[in-house]
């Protein structure tokens, strides 16, 4: 709407103009729509986009997971796959490697121990059932008792050394600050080994 002052015979008139305007506010409307329309489709279609684009982005992360998701502990031998040794993801999968050889070879180390202790143990406790069984056979004068309770007594000492060695073994995998170092006479070793082996 407009106005304009008109003077016209002494007296000041106002004289306004209105109209409607169909066709720009049809215009209007249908823009808005249009507009709205294409708010819609466009964000769709930036959040399709962006969902493919965020998948294919992170597909290289989701294979690690699945390839560490297949590594278990009867399994420690298989590796990540290395695609490229320079970007990050490379980077990971290698640190990743790494401390699963460090886990593999500890598994191996603990498999032999347990092994080497039950060798270990089997041998004086083997000799101290069949000194129990020898005496349990049929009665025996006191001396003889007494004897196969020493001898009982010596295999059950040395089935006791045994173990302390070994738990010092094992200790030495996580508590190195704990190992005594001694100097020995390598002559006094080999006779007690030998010694040790006659008795076996």
């Amino acid at each position: 709407m407009r106005g304009k002052w008109y003077y016209f015979r002494g007296t000041d008139y106002v004289i306004t103009a209105a109209a409607y305007d169909g066709y720009g506010y049809n215009n209007l409307v249908a823009l808005r729509k249009t507009l709205l329309l294409l708010f819609v489709v466009g964000l769709s279609l930036l959040f399709v986009v962006g969902y493919f684009l965020a998948r294919s982005a992170l597909k290289p992360i989701r294979d690690i997971v699945h390839d560490a998701e297949k590594i278990s502990g009867s399994e420690l031998d298989k590796r990540l796959l290395v695609k490229n040794k320079k970007d990050e993801l490379g980077e990971l999968s290698m640190t990743v490697n790494a401390l699963l050889d460090r886990l593999e070879q500890s598994f191996n180390a603990q498999k032999m121990f347990v092994s080497n202790v039950s060798h270990e143990l089997r041998t004086p406790l083997a000799a101290l059932m069949g000194e129990l069984d020898l005496a349990l056979q049929k009665e025996r004068t006191v001396e003889q008792y007494k004897n196969a309770i020493t001898n009982a007594w010596t295999d059950a000492r040395r089935m006791t050394k045994l173990i302390d060695g070994l738990l010092n073994l094992a200790r030495a995998d996580y508590q190195k600050e704990q190992i005594r170092m001694q100097d020995i006479r390598l002559d006094e070793l080999l006779l007690d080994v030998r010694e040790h082996m006659m008795i076996c």
